[in-house]
Parts: C-alpha cells; structure tokens; sequence
C-alpha cells in the first residue's frame, strides 16, 4: 500500500459514514475550512401542518443554523429543491449543492462563500453583526 492510499484509509476511518462520494467531498472540505457541521442530524420541521423528523445532510453549528443538503442524482434535485423551500419556510436557510458544484478549480473557496453569505442572510438583524446565532434559543 503507498503513502497516499494509507493516508486516505486512516482520513476515512475517522469520517462519519457518508451516503454518498459528493456528501464525502463536501465534508472534507467543511473539515478543511473548519467548519463546524453536523452530519445527518435529526431536527424537527413543520411541513403541511405536520411536524416531521428530517435528517439534513449538514448542519453547520456556528453559521446560525445554516444546512446544507447534498442532490447527488437527478432524481433527488427536485426533491431537494422542495425540502429547501421547506426549511426556509420553518426559519431554516438551507443550501442545496449539486455535483457540478463540486467541479472545477476552487470549488472549496465557492462553496464555502456560499456558507457565509448563507449563514448572513439566516442572522437576525437584532443580533447585528459578527455575532453568533445559536439554533437551540426559544426566540427563533
């Protein structure tokens, strides 16, 4: 086995169990931003006048709640677009990233302005700028 192989073993030994390569590759790069996230973590929505138990692919813990979810094929896009709706309609900004996304030259850097510009707009004006939203307050 050579070094790159080994190195690549023990990374994915330590990662959660991805679902998938792209959701893999978006984690490596909010690992490698330092982004804090949580990987497929249940959290409550009201959908239709139901309260419902999602799993968003990421949860980004210190960008005001901000997730991120992965439409890896064709047929999930359209579902994906749909649960975004449904997040921002619950107080939820969420981010949909498809695989084009992840191609090209600097996609980490495009990616992660996106997170910020995401995790902005989710802040509520009252708490101003450069300050941290906490997702488990009552006020939300």
């Amino acid at each position: 086995m050579n070094s790159t192989a080994e190195l690549e073993a023990r990374i994915a030994a330590l990662e959660p169990a991805y679902h998938s390569e792209g959701e893999a590759r978006i984690g490596r790069a909010l690992d490698g931003y330092r982004v804090s996230f949580l990987y497929d973590q249940p959290v409550v929505i009201l959908n239709r006048d139901r309260y419902e138990v999602w799993h968003p692919a990421f949860t980004l813990t210190e960008q005001n709640g901000v997730v991120i979810e992965y439409a890896g094929t064709p047929e999930s896009a359209a579902a994906i677009k749909q649960r975004a709706s449904v997040y921002r309609a619950n107080g939820m900004n969420a981010l949909v990233v498809y695989p084009v996304d992840l191609a090209g030259l600097a996609w980490e850097e495009r990616l992660y302005e996106r997170i910020e510009k995401a995790a902005e707009q989710a802040r509520p004006s009252w708490l101003g700028l450069g300050t941290s939203y906490r997702a488990e307050w009552p006020y939300r």
